[in-house]
């Protein structure tokens, strides 16, 4: 087990002198140091943070943040990119591609929405990796595109 929880720390990248903590940044999800965070947000006025620990991040998010996660949300809005420029290597979540649902059902063949008539489709909406991961757990760790046809 020891074994097991090491090789995770390693793949995480977590140097043991800094500790990291999953933060999200207007849906944006990072995981980094709060050294790192507060450097970033410094200049930002924040509007909402909160702060949910490990069993309520399981409840609400399922597995995809199981140490917990602080969410904060900024005016004005930060952009994906200036975070990651602000905060150099942050831990990438899963393997980096978006989930596909279509009409209420995940998509598994990736070319399935090529074969969806353009004048069917009632609405695209992106989630974030937030709001992914409550309707969708960890499927939904990288975020999720909705599209519903008419």
């Amino acid at each position: 087990m020891n074994i097991l929880i090491f090789l995770f720390f390693i793949l995480l990248g977590i140097d043991e002198g800094e500790e990291k903590h999953f933060f999200s940044v207007n849906e944006n999800v990072f995981y980094v140091s709060f050294e790192n965070i507060d450097r970033c947000l410094a200049d930002v006025r924040i509007v909402k943070k909160v702060n949910y620990d490990k069993d309520e991040s399981k409840e609400k998010y399922g597995s995809c943040f199981s140490t917990g996660i602080t969410v904060i949300q900024t005016s004005p809005v930060i952009k994906k990119q200036t975070l990651f420029d602000c905060l150099g290597p942050a831990y990438k979540l899963g393997d980096g591609k978006n989930v596909y649902v279509l009409n209420g059902e995940i998509l598994y063949k990736s070319n399935a929405l090529n074969e969806i008539d353009p004048h069917e489709i009632k609405s695209i909406i992106e989630l974030g990796q937030l709001t992914s991961c409550e309707k969708y757990k960890l499927k939904g760790i990288n975020g999720v595109i909705e599209v519903v046809t008419k």
